[in-house]
Order: structure tokens, then sequence, then C-alpha cells
């Protein structure tokens, strides 16, 4: 749909300890206001987190909006800026039940710590994949410049940085 953005697009990719997560648009939708329309007002995205470690390769559907992804990112902004082991970024899924979680926090020695888990949909939610993976934070740099070019490139569509 937009051409600097192909999907699956990464947002956030890092891995320790045998361990691999990737948050990623999988698709970026246009919505029209009206039936006439010829360019859209706006765009819904969708996400998801693949997950590979311990014999496992799996990948989930994250019920969040780009506006949820947004807040995420610039919390992730202001903990890099910090460096504080008491700022965090999170990022959960709206609504009930609780199936999707990541937080990033930064260790007193400067290291990244991603953790989370994702409830798998087949299950009923009652099981999924847990993680904690601590890494440096040569991972936020990458991700930082994924998520800027991302929410850039998707309010120069929309023609305004409002995501909902």
């Amino acid at each position: 749909m937009l051409p600097d953005l192909e999907m699956p697009y990464p947002l956030i990719e890092m891995q320790s300890g045998g361990e691999h997560v990737r948050f990623l648009c999988t698709e970026i939708i246009p919505e029209f206001r009206t039936p006439d329309a010829e360019q859209p007002a706006d765009f819904h995205c969708k996400f998801g987190i693949v997950y590979e470690g311990g014999g496992l390769s799996a990948c989930f559907r994250c019920d969040i909006t780009a506006g949820n992804v947004y807040a995420f990112y610039q919390a992730l902004e202001k903990a890099y800026a910090a460096l504080d082991p008491a700022v965090t970024a999170e990022l959960a899924n709206y609504g009930t039940p609780d199936r999707t979680r990541l937080c990033v926090r930064f260790d007193k020695r400067g290291g990244c710590v991603l953790e989370g888990y994702v409830m798998s949909r087949e299950s009923g939610y009652q099981s999924g994949v847990r993680f904690c993976l601590h890494t440096d934070q040569s991972p936020v740099t990458g991700s930082l410049h994924h998520m800027r070019h991302f929410f850039r490139t998707l309010a120069a569509a929309q023609g305004h940085p409002v995501f909902d």
C-alpha cells in the first residue's frame, strides 16, 4: 500500500540466548470517509509478534491500534533517553482478555530488557509464550529508527500525525 513500508514491516527485533522476538506491522488498510473519496483519510494497521525459541516458532496477532504503538514508541524514546530502570515503555492490547504485553526497560549497566507475553487465541487465551530477553542497547536504536520511519511515512500518507 505505502511504497516505503513493505509488509510485514519490522518495528522491533531482538534476540538473545536462543530467543528471537519480532514485533511487526503486518498490514496497512486504507480507510475512506466517503464512498466517492479518492484518497484515504486514515489507515488501519494490523500488528503481530513472531517468537522463536526453545524449539518453538510461532506468529501471534496483536489486538492493538497504531495509536497504542505510537504511544509505545514515544515511551520507548523517553526510556532510551533516560536510561533509568524506573522508566519503562509498555505496549499492551486493548480490551480484555489480557493477550499481549511488551515491556522494554534498561538496567543500571545500560543493558536492555525486553519482556512480555503473547497468549494464543486457539487456547482461549489460557496459554501462550512468555519471554525475557537481555541485550545491549543496539537493537533499541534500530527499533527506534524503524518506528520513526513507520510513523513519519504513515503521517505523510494520512496528511496528519494522529493515530487511532
